[in-house]
C-alpha cells in the first residue's frame, strides 16, 4: 500500500475537503437534523418525514466517493474534473448497486422460501429452520459485498454500463475473496475504534462544557463537527485503499 500512503500525504489537502464537503459535513447535518426521540434506544422505526433526507445524503455521498477515487487513480487531475467524472457516472454505480439488490432480494425469498417447504416437509416449525437460513442470508450478503467492493474505483477508471461493471467487478475479485473480506473486516474494526475513542473524548469535553460553563450548544458542536471530520477522514483512507487494490488487482484476478 506504499502508493496509496504517498498518494495521501501528496494530496491529502485536495482530498480532505472533497471528503468532508461531500461525506463527512451532509452526515453530521442530517445526524443534526433528526429529532431527538429518534436517538433513543429502543426508538420505533415507524416513518417519518425527516428520514426521506437519507436519499440526498447517501447521492452525495456516492458522489464524494467517485471523486476520490478519480483523484486517486488519475494523475494530476483537478478537483472540479473529478467531480465531474464523479457525477457522469453516478447513474452507473447506482443501477448496478439496485440490480445487485434486486437480485439479492430475490435470493433471500427463495431461501426463505425453500426453508418454509422444507418445514412444511419434515413437518418442522417454520422458525425452526430461522438460524440456518439468516446464516445463509448473512453470508450471501457478505459474499456480493465483497465482490463488488471495486465498484467505485472500476466505474470511474472504466466507461462500463452497469451489467459490465458488476460482471468485471466479480471477475476483478475472483481469487481474492478471502483478502478483500478480511480488509474490510480489519478496516471496519478501526474506523469504530477510532470512532469510538474520539466521541469519548469530545463527548466529555462536551458534558464539561455543559456543565461547567453553561454552554451545552457549543460542547453538541464540537462533538458533531469532530465526527465529521473523522468520517471524512475515515471516508478519504477507505475510497484511496480501494484504488489501491484496484490498481493492484485489475487485470490479473483468477480462483474463486
Amino acid at each position: 500500500m506504499q502508493w496509496s500512503q504517498a498518494f495521501a500525504k501528496r494530496e491529502w489537502r485536495l482530498v480532505l475537503p472533497v471528503a468532508l464537503a461531500f461525506i463527512g459535513l451532509p452526515a453530521m447535518v442530517f445526524q443534526l437534523s433528526m429529532p431527538a426521540e429518534a436517538m433513543q434506544p429502543g426508538a420505533a422505526m415507524a416513518f417519518r418525514p425527516w428520514m426521506l433526507w437519507i436519499l440526498p445524503v447517501m447521492l452525495i455521498n456516492i458522489i464524494g466517493g467517485l471523486a476520490i477515487s478519480a483523484m486517486a487513480l488519475i494523475p494530476n487531475i483537478s478537483v472540479a474534473e473529478a467531480l465531474r467524472i464523479a457525477a457522469a457516472r453516478l447513474w452507473v454505480v447506482l443501477a448496478a448497486t439496485l440490480l445487485a439488490g434486486f437480485v439479492a432480494i430475490v435470493a433471500i425469498s427463495l431461501a426463505s422460501l425453500l426453508a418454509a417447504f422444507l418445514a412444511l416437509i419434515f413437518g418442522a416449525a417454520p422458525t425452526a429452520l430461522s438460524p440456518l437460513v439468516t446464516l445463509l442470508m448473512f453470508g450471501g450478503l457478505s459474499y456480493i459485498v465483497v465482490r463488488l467492493v471495486l465498484l467505485t474505483p472500476l466505474v470511474v477508471d472504466r466507461p462500463l454500463g452497469p451489467l459490465a461493471a458488476l460482471r468485471e467487478s466479480f471477475m476483478l475479485a475472483k481469487g481474492h475473496f478471502w483478502r478483500l473480506l478480511g480488509m474490510l473486516l480489519l478496516m471496519m474494526i478501526v474506523a469504530i475504534l477510532l470512532l469510538f475513542a474520539v466521541q469519548s473524548v469530545t463527548g466529555l469535553i462536551a458534558f464539561l462544557l455543559g456543565r461547567g460553563l453553561g454552554a451545552g450548544q457549543l460542547g453538541m458542536a464540537i462533538v458533531a463537527l469532530s465526527s465529521a471530520l473523522l468520517n471524512a477522514v475515515i471516508s478519504a483512507a477507505f475510497y484511496i485503499i480501494l484504488a489501491a487494490v484496484y490498481r493492484q488487482l485489475a487485470g490479473s484476478s483468477s480462483g474463486i
